[in-house]
């Protein structure tokens, strides 16, 4: 049975990484655990697991703590040195009307 890789499976995207980086783009900007949590609406619990490397969190959440912190997304993973980019696909949408 094949097993599905996405790709932050590979190293250079490893929890223990991603929350170092978060972690210290928050202490950068001299902002406690509290606040982060309590601006994009999460527990605290969960921001120090991040940061622990501990658990990924959702894309969702990742997004609201690059807002908070105003980085871009990208900033928080490194690969071999070079800032990961993001790009999002627009939805195609279909009109399934006989017109």
């Amino acid at each position: 049975k094949r097993r599905k890789v996405s790709y932050l499976d590979n190293t250079s995207y490893s929890k223990e990484n991603t929350g170092k980086r978060i972690k210290s783009f928050r202490l950068a900007q001299n902002i406690s655990i509290s606040k982060l949590a309590a601006e994009i609406g999460v527990s605290k619990s969960l921001i120090s697991q991040v940061e622990r490397g501990e658990v990924y969190p959702s894309i969702q959440t990742l997004e609201k703590m690059s807002a908070a912190l105003n980085v871009p997304l990208g900033e928080f993973f490194q690969i071999k040195g070079r800032t990961a980019k993001f790009h999002r696909k627009k939805r195609e949408t279909q009109n399934y009307s006989n017109a």
